[in-house]
């Protein structure tokens, strides 16, 4: 019986003790419940206490979340007549093309037109406001843009576009046929307020360096510089200077002039050429006129062919500065354009004294048998023989750059000369480096008598390379080539090649004495 009571008794305990427990958890629960119900009520008694609006301020007004203010197709377009403060321009759509009303040449960006055409029939906005007590506090009472679309149904709407919203990446928008002002995204704003310049193609060209075969520049004085790519084998220069006068151009000066071509950019885009508005822009009668000339592949072949049977690849015609920093320029489309300024200063340096190859008679020792020496006290002749190296087989050796090798032999007057020593020797001949341009009419007769004579028996030609240097004042000597006398040098410069010669003959040749 004992045992049964306890059982009972147990059970009871443990039922009474679940109970307690229920009932209690419940009233926790609804205890913390009216706390978080009071906080809330009281908080938001507060709230509305500290954030009610004074009786000087509206409640703001909300806004909507984005749709669309039209909702049309491309093909709906047909055309948008487009008003901002500085001038105002139609653009059509035929369903294919875009084009610029009344200027059938005027070259229009198309994806930009296209963006344009985007925004007048798939616009989103949100609302602002219903309506406005005062345009001007949206930039509506003098509007960025007006752009009038109509589109191919023969309905008719207006875009007004005011100010950039505060808070963001937008502008105010209205159209003239409600009073509700919205707020569109800025690149549909942007659109609307493009200017006809901003239309235009911008040229770009992709001109490497290595691509250019020459070039021809009219200088303000009306002088021509033309140079080509050399088909000379003599000279170390690439280039040729084919005007003012026929010459070997300074291939680092050349190179450096055409770098300063392919980095040409143009900035933007101005006005469309009419010969009765060029005086406006200077272009009436340019400073100076760039062509730059490419060759096809014919041409190629023959890189002593005249420019014209070349591509021309650039056509640049240089006017007045619009502004400190910007020039501007007409291209062979016929637009004006603008350029930076500074990056037309290279046209100032291209002279024919600048790109001239200031050596008067570099040759490439390759192509040399022999030199004579006369006058200044020397009579010598520097020889040069080459043996064939032949390989294992006994068959001709070639070089790394695939010509025959030789074993090349020296000789001064016969007796045969160190090969540095000889090497030396020619590089203080051909090292003699002019001083500038005799001006024109100032020339020596033609029977001028050379005080030093220089003549290469060349073994790729039958005739001769002859550098002469002729009396021409009391520090200078007029150097003739080849019967021409273009070039004036200091008599010390030449007098530097009797003297080392002197010096080699009495066994104190030092090469650094000569900057060799």
């Amino acid at each position: 019986m004992d045992d049964e009571q306890d059982k009972l008794f147990t059970t009871d305990l443990r039922k009474g003790r679940d109970d307690r427990k229920r009932s209690g958890g419940a009233r926790i629960r609804t205890l913390i419940l009216l706390f978080v119900v009071g906080v809330l009520a009281a908080g938001g008694y507060f709230a509305s206490q500290f954030f009610k609006p004074t009786p000087d301020e509206a409640p703001p007004v909300a806004e909507s979340s984005s749709f669309l203010l039209v909702d049309k197709t491309r093909a709906d377009f047909k055309s948008a007549h487009v008003k901002i403060p500085t001038q105002e321009y139609t653009i059509d759509y035929d369903g294919t093309t875009f084009m610029v009303a009344g200027m059938p040449q005027f070259a229009l960006d198309q994806t930009k037109a296209g963006n344009l055409a985007t925004s007048c029939t798939y616009l989103y906005a949100s609302n602002i406001a219903e309506s406005a007590d005062n345009l001007a506090d949206y930039g509506l009472d003098e509007p960025r843009a007006s752009v009038t679309v109509e589109y191919t149904d023969g309905s008719i709407k207006t875009f007004l576009l005011g100010a950039a919203v505060p808070s963001g990446s937008r502008y105010y928008l209205k159209t003239s046929d409600a009073p509700n002002i919205y707020a569109v995204y800025s690149s549909s704003g942007d659109r609307f307020a493009m200017s006809l310049a901003s239309l235009h193609i911008i040229p770009a060209w992709s001109i490497a360096a290595e691509d250019i075969t020459g070039i021809s520049l009219t200088r303000p004085d009306g002088t021509i510089v033309e140079i080509q790519r050399s088909s000379s084998e003599l000279g170390i220069s690439a280039f040729q200077l084919v005007q003012p006068f026929a010459y070997e151009a300074d291939g680092e000066d050349v190179n450096n002039l055409y770098a300063a071509i392919t980095e040409l950019k143009i900035v933007a885009f101005e006005a469309e050429a009419r010969e009765e508005t060029l005086s406006l822009y200077g272009l009436d009668a340019p400073s100076y006129t760039l062509n730059v000339y490419g060759s096809s592949v014919e041409a190629a072949e023959d890189a002593s062919a005249e420019p014209s049977s070349r591509e021309l690849l650039l056509r640049i015609e240089v006017g007045a500065n619009k502004n400190d920093t910007q020039t501007y320029v007409r291209l062979e489309d016929g637009a004006i354009y603008l350029v930076d300024r500074v990056s037309l200063d290279f046209l100032k340096t291209a002279t024919a004294a600048e790109l001239v190859d200031r050596f008067a008679n570099i040759i490439n020792i390759a192509k040399v048998d022999k030199i004579s020496i006369q006058g200044l006290g020397v009579d010598e002749l520097m020889e040069i023989s080459r043996v064939p190296t032949l390989n294992e087989d006994g068959g001709e050796k070639l070089d790394a750059s695939g010509q025959p090798a030789t074993t090349d032999n020296f000789t001064i007057n016969g007796q045969v000369a160190d090969d540095s020593n000889f090497r030396k020797l020619y590089q203080i001949v051909i090292g003699t480096r002019v001083d500038g341009l005799i001006p024109e009419g100032k020339a020596p007769a033609p029977d001028a008598r050379p005080e030093l004579t220089v003549k290469y028996t060349i073994n790729i030609s039958s005739e001769s390379e002859v550098i002469e240097y002729l009396p021409y004042d009391q520090d200078n000597y007029a150097v003739r080539r080849n019967g021409t006398a273009l070039f004036y040098i200091m008599k010390s410069r030449v007098q530097m090649i009797p003297d080392a010669l002197k010096a080699y003959h009495d066994g104190t040749f030092n090469p650094a004495d000569y900057g060799v």
